[in-house]
């Protein structure tokens, strides 16, 4: 599978921290699956009380249900365009490719799945949220593009985003906050559409 995006200029949409995540992926999307293999960048602002917000940004891969891990030879900034492949060479098996389109700096490396885990391979994802375990609020992210979001299967079929299910994001009162819409076959548009407290 494939997929591209830029990193967003994220703001905070009220008080507290907040993050955004976007990433590519493979299972997890349904109940038939206990993993997900993805891929992708994260996008802090941290309050510090007294000075000047924090900004982190990073690229990350993740196994579950090990833990994410940082990859940390592998810078990421506002505005950089990014490029991942995922490839399945078997059920316990891949290769993640990530690509910093503008910095032109790549990694390639092979992965093994946890213990007792195998890729499903049911669905694929191409995702922007506020991850559950960071107990944050999701940041002002502006507009999104995913772009060049295509997956094969192993018997040679091609699978595009556009075809897929559009997810909204909610906040804990039920609101919409986040939505996806598909400008092309390959080509997602996700925007925030929260409103401020």
């Amino acid at each position: 599978m494939s997929g591209q995006w830029t990193v967003p200029h994220i703001v905070f949409p009220g008080p507290g921290d907040c993050i955004c995540a976007c990433w590519v992926g493979i299972d997890g999307a349904n109940e038939d699956s206990n993993d997900i293999l993805q891929a992708g960048t994260t996008q802090l602002l941290v309050n510090r009380f007294g000075f000047p917000p924090e900004y982190l940004s990073f690229a990350w891969f993740e196994w579950f249900p090990a833990l994410p891990v940082t990859i940390t030879n592998f810078p990421v900034s506002p505005g950089d365009t990014m490029y991942c492949t995922i490839c399945a060479n078997s059920p316990t098996e891949a290769v993640v490719r990530l690509l910093n389109v503008t910095s032109g700096v790549a990694t390639v490396f092979i992965k093994t799945a946890p213990d007792k885990i195998q890729l499903v391979g049911d669905t694929v994802e191409w995702i922007l949220e506020a991850p559950i375990d960071a107990n944050m609020n999701l940041a002002k992210y502006g507009d999104v593009y995913f772009d060049s979001c295509i997956a094969g299967t192993k018997s040679g079929q091609l699978i595009f985003a556009g075809a897929g299910a559009l997810v909204p994001m909610y906040d804990v009162n039920g609101q919409v906050i986040s939505e996806a819409s598909s400008e092309t076959d390959q080509l997602i548009k996700v925007q925030y559409s929260g409103l401020s407290p």
